[in-house]
């Protein structure tokens, strides 16, 4: 998990995802604001991609675990809010962290 200083408060959540840039891809939708320059993580997987809390808590695990790995290599600060769609649940760790890693371009 992120660290709680690293992780966003509500309102600081609807500026970024407001004025973010996003991106997309077969599994995961991404908004990203360098704007705000504070290098905080948010993920959001609705009931609706997993039904079970276990596995949505699971999975909001893996995904900020691959956010803290990858924060060292960002050399500027900035927001990240990861939004997962259908089907993440059938993926592995390297998957996902494969596919996050080419939506924030590194």
């Amino acid at each position: 998990m992120l660290n709680h200083r690293f992780r966003m408060s509500r309102d600081f959540f609807q500026k970024v995802y407001s004025s973010g840039v996003e991106r997309h891809s077969a599994h995961l939708f991404v908004r990203i604001s360098s704007q705000f320059g504070k290098n905080k993580g948010s993920v959001v997987i609705s009931k609706r991609v997993l039904r079970g809390a276990v596995a949505r808590h699971f999975l909001r695990r893996r995904i900020y675990s691959i956010l803290r790995g990858i924060s060292p290599k960002v050399t500027q600060p900035v927001d990240i809010i990861v939004i997962a769609k259908k089907n993440i649940g059938k993926l592995s760790f390297k998957e996902i962290q494969k596919e996050l890693e080419t939506l924030l371009l590194l």
